[in-house]
């Protein structure tokens, strides 16, 4: 899936070189944007089991992608997973890191260089919940990507926190492979979203997904009096 923002004739010049690999379908076109915007809702309707979740890379390291590949083959013939799947998400990061961390929520990955790799699985629901088999294969091949990358740290290894929903909730088996939470995934911004957490939701009624802890009243913090 190809996205350019401007004209057909300027994206297809954009994207040349793929069109000259002869595609066996091209359907490429201009569309509005509530179109583009529902491309993928076929993939996720409302009766099929779906998991997701990100890994982290840099390198283009080919054993480990063919590795990954073939075992993604294998879960598929098993038949439990419908359609399981490896995507590897290339954009270039000039315009969003010249954003300063501070401005957004989420925290910003500028300095290492890092793109993220989204692991989807699905199944039918009515052959079964095949959820802690598809967390299973997830961290399989978690492990497997992780291998071939070099240089990262805890950090670095986080992916996209909303393709995370389900290791916030109920991901924390001692074989994970690095444990996400809220002051991770929002890093240096963490303590400046528990002040709007505390002024906003000190009772925490919006506690899903990477819950964000309020910061502690300021009757209960330590004071300093300037004289």
């Amino acid at each position: 899936m190809v996205f350019y923002n401007g004209s057909e004739e300027e994206g297809r010049a954009k994207f040349k070189w793929l069109h000259d690999l002869e595609p066996i379908v091209d359907k490429s076109k201009t569309v509005e944007y509530q179109e583009l915007n529902s491309l993928i809702n076929y993939i996720f309707p409302y009766d099929k089991g779906t998991l997701f979740h990100a890994v982290t890379f840099r390198h283009i390291d080919l054993p480990t992608i063919q590795k990954a590949f073939d075992r993604l083959i294998e879960v598929r013939k098993e038949g439990k997973l419908t359609e399981p799947a490896i995507l590897y998400q290339f954009h270039h990061c000039a315009a969003v890191n010249a954003v300063p961390t501070s401005a957004t929520a989420f925290r910003r990955k500028d300095a290492t260089h890092t793109l993220d790799v989204l692991l989807s699985f699905r199944w039918d629901q009515s052959t079964g919940d095949h959820t802690a088999y598809a967390r299973s294969v997830l961290s399989e091949l978690e492990k497997i990507l992780g291998s071939g990358q070099i240089g990262l740290n805890e950090h670095d290894k986080l992916g996209y926190g909303n393709h995370d929903a389900d290791s916030a909730l109920v991901m924390k088996s001692e074989d994970q492979l690095h444990k996400k939470d809220a002051s991770v995934v929002f890093g240096e911004n963490y303590p400046k979203l528990q002040e709007i957490k505390r002024k906003y939701d000190p009772s925490n009624v919006f506690n899903k997904w990477f819950s964000i802890t309020p910061a502690a009243p300021l009757t209960s913090r330590t004071r300093h009096a300037v004289v």
